[in-house]
């Protein structure tokens, strides 16, 4: 009846002033209505008043908001779109894009991982390495706070782009810091094998920092007193400080001298 009172006024304004074709929007939603009324059936008015593509409505909204810096907003409308139309591609590369601008990694692999799985156009192995590149970077942001959740975004990253040498370099790192040492050393060695020339001087620094991690690690477990364990493990500390020279003197030879120093101590 709200409808009614609403349509039917604004439809004989319409067709009052000549207006034909806005008369006739008014009034086939009346005239349905009153069908639906007269046969007892219910009828969703939303549904009904809605345009037929309201994504492009929530898109076109959303791409304003971003321009406004407005990114909560725009984020809201990107997912209203995506509810009304799951299948709609430019919400989820704009969901994407505006999670990147938050800052909200998680929320944009989320996006980028829809798109994948929609295949959009073909560009699996696009995605992959932007999902790959996305899991290092939240790995990056989180391994001082959380290691095992670095670790598993490494893990992801590694597995959308499998040459990704600092995604493989980085694993290696969080898993020394598990005391996952073994490993550590295999995925380490393979990062090393896969970096190109122009990357390979940052990925030896990431290695070494994972024998300093091995090397602190033993240097712990020494006691005080010169018990045969005690000169085993500052043995071994010392053994893994020279390997992280090997790969980054810089970083790692305070690092030696300070094993050497408590060796002789």
């Amino acid at each position: 009846i709200a409808a009614m009172i609403v349509l039917i006024p604004a439809a004989l304004r319409a067709f009052a002033s000549k207006r034909m074709h806005a008369g006739l929007t008014y009034a086939a939603p009346a005239l349905l209505i009153t069908v639906s009324m007269l046969c007892g059936r219910a009828l969703n008015l939303r549904q009904l008043l809605m345009p037929p593509h309201p994504e492009l409505g929530y898109f076109r909204l959303a791409t304003e908001y971003q321009q406004q810096g407005q990114l909560e907003a725009a984020s809201t409308e990107l997912y209203r779109a995506i509810r009304v139309a799951p299948t709609y591609l430019d919400a989820y590369f704009g969901l994407a894009a505006v999670k990147i601008q938050q800052e909200d990694w998680s929320a944009a692999a989320w996006a980028y991982e829809q798109l994948l799985a929609l295949d959009a156009d073909g560009r699996a192995a696009k995605l992959k390495h932007i999902l790959a590149r996305l899991y290092l970077t939240m790995g990056g942001r989180v391994s001082s706070r959380s290691v095992p959740q670095a670790i598993t975004a490494f893990e992801k990253a590694v597995t959308y782009d499998p040459s990704l040498a600092e995604a493989h370099a980085s694993l290696g790192l969080g898993l020394a810091r598990t005391w996952e040492f073994d490993r550590a050393f295999t995925v380490s060695d393979h990062a090393l094998a896969l970096a190109g020339d122009d990357e390979r001087i940052y990925i030896q620094q990431i290695i070494a920092q994972t024998y300093l991690t091995v090397g602190n690690y033993e240097l712990s477990l020494a006691q005080p007193e010169p018990a045969p364990s005690s000169i085993q493990h500052v043995q071994l500390a010392l053994a893994a400080c020279e390997r992280a020279t090997a790969y980054d003197p810089l970083q790692s030879e305070a690092h030696v001298v300070y094993v050497v120093d408590f060796h002789h101590e």
